[in-house]
C-alpha cells in the first residue's frame, strides 16, 4: 500500500495523478480523516467499486473528484447519493449505467451545486431524468 498526499488542511485531501490509492488506502483516509469536506481522487485507476463505496461513510463531504476512475459503476455511485452534504461531484468515464445515473440525480438533485460528467450522452442523461 502506498500513498503520498498533498494535505490542503484538516479537511481537504488531493492526491496527484502520479499516485495510485488502493482501496487499503482509501480505507485509510476514511477512518482516519471522517470530517473532510473536500477530497480529490482523480486518476486512481486501483481503486474498484468496493473501495469507493466506503467513502459513503464521510458524513461531512461535500466535494468529491472522481474524474478518470474508470472502475467506478452504480454500486459506489447509488452508495455515494447517501452522502447528505455532497454539493459538487466529478464523474467518468465510468462503468456506471443510466439507471445507476438517474438514481443518483434523483437522490442528490436538492443538494447538488455542480455536476461535471464525462462519457455521458446529453440524451442519455434527459431521458434518465425524465
Amino acid at each position: 500500500v502506498f500513498f503520498q498526499s498533498t494535505p490542503i488542511d484538516s479537511h481537504s485531501f488531493e492526491t496527484s495523478s502520479s499516485n495510485h490509492l488502493e482501496a487499503e488506502d482509501l480505507e485509510a483516509i476514511v477512518a482516519g480523516c471522517p470530517n473532510l469536506v473536500k477530497l480529490n481522487l482523480q486518476a486512481n485507476s486501483a481503486i474498484y467499486d468496493s473501495g469507493f463505496i466506503q467513502l459513503s461513510r464521510l458524513n461531512q463531504l461535500e466535494v468529491v473528484n472522481l474524474l478518470c476512475n474508470d472502475d467506478i459503476g452504480d454500486r459506489a455511485l447509488i452508495a455515494l447519493a447517501n452522502l447528505p452534504v455532497l454539493r459538487e461531484i466529478y464523474l467518468g468515464p465510468a462503468k456506471i449505467t443510466t439507471a445507476g445515473f438517474s438514481y443518483f440525480i434523483q437522490q442528490r438533485c436538492s443538494t447538488l451545486t455542480f455536476l461535471v460528467t464525462q462519457s455521458y450522452h446529453v440524451s442519455e442523461l434527459k431521458n434518465s431524468l425524465i
